[in-house]
């Protein structure tokens, strides 16, 4: 049987050494609404720059489908998982 435990998040410590953070959350079942509530739940508890959010759903072998909400915001990145990786890392580099 596989044992899981708890681990500490790591945000919070990540915070510290790096003043613009994005955080990633993978939900399933919440719905395009429930997906951001949680998102900024998230920006707003570690304080985050951004908060790439996902459904299990749109996860796909050839693709894949994130939300970026941010403050201020947010935008739908979609496409193949290197198309939406390189569309992140520029989002990342105007934050």
């Amino acid at each position: 049987a596989l044992q899981l435990k708890s681990v500490p998040k790591v945000l919070p410590s990540l915070k510290e050494r790096c003043p613009k953070v994005i955080g990633f959350k993978a939900e399933s079942g919440l719905g395009e609404e429930g997906l951001i509530a949680e998102a900024r739940a998230s920006l707003k508890r570690y304080g985050l720059a951004a908060v790439a959010a996902n459904d299990l759903k749109d996860v796909r072998p050839g693709s894949t489908r994130i939300v970026l909400v941010k403050a201020r915001g947010r935008k739908v990145l979609e496409g193949s998982k290197a198309d939406v990786a390189r569309m992140l890392i520029a989002e990342a580099a105007r934050l």
